[in-house]
């Protein structure tokens, strides 16, 4: 049980007072673990649901209406500190930041920027009593905010809305690092075209999807074009038969997938999947079947692979460990290998025995990453690369293929985010969002061979 000041539940839980929505408003649970917190006071002005947490039947009041989190559940409060933290953000910078309206001025004794302007993923803040926060799920170029909040009306329950701040008397914005920080899920992935041409992806950062492409097989670049879709992350991979395809979560984890209806050619529409992930990664099995793996907002692993080579698609089953983000590839053999990083940046792989069979236990590797990716050299030999807390690259690569790896070797230069893919010849490419969201690209100069330099492309993706 957690002690608290029956006062300062009332304080806290009262900052779900009733707000005039001036947009539109979609009701749902947005990935919150306690959405179905029962009813204790449900009405003004202390908004109160709990938690049965010991199993006896009878409400612990006032310990079991907060959560571990230190606020009261189905509280616009307690949402957004669950929001931030599930990004990264410890909780030491979310706890005990008192009543909605109390945020701003709490958060800026702590040193946690306080701003003027929308920032997104941070925190919009009513200001008095009971005041209001919501997280900010984007800033729009017109001016207006999407945010994801709870408890808005009264009625425990989540939305997202979108309108100007000053509609809402959203006044102060909480600034804590997650639009230059590590937020789950990559925001660039590659994948090469049936005939040799890599294929871009990405995610800017104001969530819209785009994609370029090489003009010639190892060639140069098209601009960024639009590819439909808001999303948060974003990853590709070529089917057996050559056609793309494309996996996209959205704010809220909601999962969706296009593909090229023939190789090389047009697209689909946007499809959805069963389940919301935070970060997702998609690698293909010897006999071609497309195999999806992916954390959730509780860190915990998943993945589901199709029935039969571009056909319809097994359900989610866990995968033990807890982890942020995950990359997977194919050895030369076809076993799958699964890299990932926990919260802490901790590192650990995992592998088929035999292609399509049963999975090593998670074994630990040295270092500490933010983001991993993987590709596949020309003589077969599995490459990792990642990024740092500090930004910093590394990469390491299997000394024969399907066996031990060499020790971490660190790149010049800062990114937030790296996508590798074997160009149609051989040659390794990889690709990196660096803090201020400037593309740049590298590439081996032959086929397992020295480096080129950083090389700059058009446009700007999230950090």
């Amino acid at each position: 049980m957690r002690a608290i000041a029956t006062l300062l539940v009332a304080v806290l839980a009262a900052s779900g007072a009733v707000v005039a929505a001036a947009g539109p408003a979609a009701a749902g649970t947005l990935g919150y673990p306690n959405a179905a917190a029962a009813a204790y006071r449900p009405k003004a002005p202390y908004y109160q649901w709990w938690v049965d947490e010991n199993g006896d039947g009878r409400s612990q009041v006032p310990a079991e209406i907060v959560s571990a989190r230190g606020y009261p559940y189905r509280n616009d409060t307690d949402f957004v500190a669950w929001k931030l933290q599930t990004l990264g953000v410890p909780d030491s910078r979310t706890r005990d930041l008192h009543g909605a309206g109390s945020w701003a001025t709490t958060a800026a004794q702590r040193g946690i920027p306080v701003r003027n302007a929308p920032v997104r993923f941070g925190v919009a803040v009513q200001l008095g009593n009971p005041g209001h926060v919501a997280f900010v799920r984007d800033v729009l170029a017109d001016g207006r905010i999407t945010v994801d909040e709870y408890n808005a009306t009264g009625t425990g329950d989540g939305r997202s809305w979108t309108g100007l701040p000053a509609s809402r008397a959203f006044s102060k914005f909480l600034d804590f690092g997650l639009t230059t920080g590590h937020v789950p899920g990559s925001s660039v992935s590659v994948a090469r075209n049936a005939d040799g041409r890599l294929e871009l992806f990405g995610v800017t950062n104001t969530g819209a999807a785009v994609h370029m492409w090489q003009k010639t097989a190892g060639g140069p670049w098209t601009s960024w074009s639009p590819f439909d879709g808001r999303l948060t992350s974003i990853a590709a991979v070529a089917n057996a038969d050559g056609r793309l395809e494309v996996f996209g979560l959205v704010s809220g984890g909601t999962i969706y997938h296009r593909w090229q209806i023939t190789a090389g050619g047009s697209w689909s529409g946007w499809i959805p999947m069963e389940g919301r992930l935070v970060s997702i990664a998609i690698a293909r099995n010897y006999d071609g079947r497309l195999e999806l793996f992916g954390t959730n907002a509780a860190h915990a692993v998943y993945h589901k692979a199709q029935l039969h080579a571009g056909g319809t698609w097994a359900a989610w089953a866990p995968v033990e460990g807890r982890f942020t983000d995950v990359a997977a590839a194919a050895n030369a053999d076809g076993r799958l290998e699964l890299f990932a990083t926990a919260a802490d940046g901790a590192i650990s792989d995992k592998w088929q025995s035999t292609p399509a069979g049963t999975w090593s236990r998670w074994l630990p590797i040295e270092g500490r990453l933010d983001t991993v990716t993987v590709a596949r050299n020309y003589d077969g030999r599995l490459q990792t690369f990642g990024t740092s807390s500090a930004r910093a690259v590394y990469d390491k690569a299997q000394t024969i293929a399907g066996a031990a790896w060499s020790g971490w070797t660190r790149l010049d230069g800062a990114l937030t985010s790296v996508a590798a893919e074997a160009n149609a010849d051989g040659r390794l490419e990889l690709f990196g969002v660096t803090p201020d969201g400037l593309v740049v690209h590298r590439w081996q100069f032959t086929p397992g061979g020295v480096w080129s330099g950083w090389s700059s492309l058009p446009g700007t993706l999230r950090p």
